[in-house]
């Protein structure tokens, strides 16, 4: 496709857009988006959860209302409860539903900004941010809500190699977040070796993601935590749906069994062994571009070659609300990759050699969770939860005749006893108990010369945790204090670590934010590199030892003012982060330092600014970051600072969405100023079979901008069915954006340049049918 079709292309979406415009606004809307209105009108805000509100519609007042007549028409329209509890903030609340407000204590009342950066993202007071896919507004490039994809708008959080599961929050690399499904930690959370993520999001309630001030009811993950959660809710309707678009085919149900019981399914399988699209060649390129399965210098020699890539999710959850007091749930989840790559050879003097190699990746995680209101004010949670992960590699090398068999495999069994207590209506407690083991396995099998090797080992940890939380009656000052003290048996360790969130309105519509926390993980992750496996980068997890894979440690701090008025949002966050006992084998180093084992720290300082204008149908925002991040390693460099591996300095995001009845429509914007890498030097040694280096990451590369465009379009078959069309334009222009560079050396010893660059134009095209 050239240029210039592209750019038609985009013309018509955005001119389709803009005709929307014209679409008569007298028909229903949504009433989170009538609520955002009269937040802007009256400058109020409402107060309420997500679940109060949700599928809720409502025709717009036909004229100028007083304030208390419009909470009086919302309320005959609804059926909810509005009270105002001072002049500012107003609750919504369910008519007579006296065991709703014991069933979501930890979620009624909390949110600060509604529709933050577009429709289905928000901000609570605590600096969380909940993203609804069930409410998705658009983010440009995306034409379905990918879970992991939607945390990358947020400022302080961006993919230096564009992979959704190689989230960077803070500066700190992807094994440093921890992601809980329903609250199992998952070890896996990409399709297609990290470019889409894994988790289906159409039966997904929210994802709540924070980058500071975390709860301690929370351990592990000293960078960021991702909570993804599926309703509670027993339907009262069968209600699902079905799509596929050019990666996958997907369908979900949710479906009452009775006016207690629910099973909620879901299930994606990848059409990328069945048919080749504009996208799958686009991701494939990507993945492979310098792997052997597109090494160009070896095509003279292969008589045939095939590759088959394939993966698939599936998702199930069953709801037996036993009584209004007691509640039952289970959840499952099943992650699949696999990648199998079969070639044959010419070789003078043995004539036709035959290979095969295979990359495999598993994930199947449950739980089954008890939960109980023992009165109004107090209710209690028993989870009982399992995660397996398991990476099988078999690489064969034809030409050294060498087959490298590498597996890694995790076992995380827990046990969670949790409680909330509301003391009363400003004081509030969440108390319990944590038991987590986690085995993990590391097998490498070398067939020539012959090796062996296989390390089992096993952490116990016993935690114990408690919050207390104030809010004044008008929410103007917000407190939460925590503290989680660790046991770890086999490191002997016994860790301290304090929580701190405070939120504060110092003036009309701005408010102050402190945050801070000490936070620890035992789990991290080897970067295996070029040499393993055809060329592709691939994760193998590790438990800490105490000598040569310590203990993960971090200290965060933050200040930061918002101010919210008449659709106008403007935040600047300022923070500091120190992680200490990081290996130099977790940061993907491809200098000096690829082979060097070290333990150190990463120390970075950085401000975020957010500027979002919500229209009535439009939304647009602007967003930037500024970091500096180093390293200091024991001995590598002599103990001496330098640029981490993932410190972009310089982060820009720069979006425009409209949303009308029927049609949204989206043009984004993303710059950063570069990823650091190692040049050579210039003087090299000719008799020298290794690479001389420079000063690591003393080089950057050049400027990143990327372009993107979506549209959805939503067609009414029926009033029970309904459909979606969607379209998105991944880097428009086709720029071609480096996102990393490293040097190897060829079969003559001479020095090549390696250069990874992001997706180039990517299209995507989607259809959804609901019911």
């Amino acid at each position: 496709m050239n240029k210039a079709l592209k750019s038609h292309i985009c013309i018509l979406i955005l001119f389709v857009s803009q005709l929307c415009i014209g679409q008569d606004t007298t028909k229903k809307i949504t009433l989170r988006s009538y609520l955002q209105q009269i937040e802007r009108s009256y400058s109020v805000k409402f107060a309420f959860a997500d679940a109060t509100i949700k599928d809720l519609s409502i025709k717009p007042a036909e004229r100028p209302l007083e304030l208390e007549e419009l909470l009086q028409y919302l309320s005959l329209q609804t059926g909810l409860s509005f009270n105002k509890l001072d002049e500012r903030f107003i609750s919504i609340e369910l008519e007579k539903d006296s065991s709703y407000s014991t069933a979501t204590l930890q979620v009624l009342d909390e949110i600060f900004i509604e529709n933050f950066l577009t429709e289905g993202i928000s901000e609570s007071f605590d600096g969380s941010y909940t993203f609804n896919p069930k409410s998705y507004g658009l983010i440009p490039g995306m034409i379905e809500p990918d879970l992991l994809q939607a945390v990358l708008a947020l400022p302080g959080v961006q993919s230096a190699d564009e992979r959704v599961s190689n989230l960077n929050i803070r500066g700190g690399t992807n094994d440093e977040n921890l992601i809980l499904f329903e609250g199992i930690r998952m070890y896996q959370s990409g399709h297609f070796f990290g470019l889409i993520s894994a988790f289906n999001p159409y039966l997904t309630e929210e994802v709540i993601t924070r980058k500071n001030g975390t709860p301690s009811k929370y351990g592990e993950g000293v960078s960021g935590l991702l909570n993804i959660e599926n309703s509670n809710k027993v339907p009262t309707r069968l209600s699902g749906g079905a799509g596929v678009n050019f990666l996958a085919a997907d369908a979900f149900v949710n479906a009452p069994l009775s006016k207690k019981i629910a099973l909620q399914f879901s299930a994606r399988r990848s059409i990328t062994d069945l048919l080749d699209t504009p996208t799958y060649e686009a991701y494939f390129q990507r993945i492979f571009e310098d792997s052997e399965l597109n090494n160009t210098s070896r095509e003279a020699s292969i008589e045939f070659a095939d590759e088959t890539f394939f993966f698939n999710d599936f998702n199930a959850k069953l709801i037996y609300n036993i009584n209004d007091n007691h509640k039952f749930r289970a959840n499952f989840i099943s992650i699949y990759n696999m990648l199998d790559y079969g070639e044959r050879t010419t070789n003078e003097g043995l004539g036709s050699l035959e290979n095969q190699s295979s990359l495999k990746q598993s994930s199947l995680a449950g739980s089954l969770e008890y939960e109980a209101n023992w009165s109004n004010t107090f209710k209690s949670l028993l989870q009982l939860t399992v995660s397996s992960y398991e990476l099988d590699a078999v690489s064969s090398n034809i030409t050294d005749n060498q087959t490298l068999i590498q597996e890694n495999k995790v076992l995380d069994l827990g046990l969670r006893i949790d409680n909330i207590l509301q003391i009363n209506s400003k004081w509030r407690s969440n108390f319990g108990y944590q038991l987590i083991e986690v085995g993990v396995n590391n097998l490498e099998d070398v067939s020539q010369p012959r090796f062996r090797s296989s390390i089992t080992e096993v952490i116990l940890t016993h935690s114990v945790y408690g919050d207390v939380r104030y809010e004044s009656p008008n929410k103007a000052t917000i407190i939460n204090l925590g503290l989680r003290t660790n046991y770890m048996d086999k490191l002997e360790t016994f860790l301290v670590e304090p929580r701190v969130n405070f939120s504060q309105e110092v003036l009309t519509n701005l408010r102050l934010e402190v945050q801070g926390e000490f936070k620890s993980q035992s789990l991290t992750q080897i970067i295996d590199l070029q040499q393993d496996f055809l060329g592709i980068e691939k994760r193998r997890w590790q438990l800490a030892n105490g000598y040569n894979v310590p203990l993960v440690q971090s200290k965060q701090g933050g200040l930061g003012f918002s101010y919210s008025n008449r659709g106008w949002l403007a935040e600047v966050d300022a923070y500091w982060k120190k992680v200490e006992g990081i290996s130099s084998r977790t940061q993907g180093f491809q200098n000096q330092f690829q082979f060097v084992e070290d333990i150190g720290s990463y120390s970075i300082a950085g401000v975020e600014l957010l500027l979002n204008k919500q229209f009535r149908q439009f939304s647009t925002w602007f967003s930037y970051t500024f970091s500096e991040n180093n390293y200091e390693f024991e001995s590598i460099f002599d103990g001496v600072a330098f640029p981490n591996n993932l410190d972009i300095t310089h982060n820009l995001n720069a979006s425009f969405v409209y949303i009308g009845n029927n049609i949204k429509a989206g043009l984004g914007l993303n710059w950063n100023s570069g990823r650091p890498f190692t040049a050579v030097s210039s003087q090299q040694d000719i008799g020298n079979t290794t690479i001389e280096f420079d000063l690591p990451n003393n080089e950057r590369l050049p400027e990143y901008l990327r372009v993107d465009v979506s549209a959805n379009y939503s067609i009414e078959f029926s009033p029970s069915i309904k459909g979606e069309l969607g379209l998105s334009l991944w880097n428009i222009t086709d720029s071609e954006n480096l996102v990393n560079r490293f040097y190897i050396l060829d079969n003559e010893n001479q020095i090549i340049e390696v250069n990874n660059t992001g997706l180039g134009f990517t299209p995507n095209f989607s259809f959804r049918v609901f019911f």
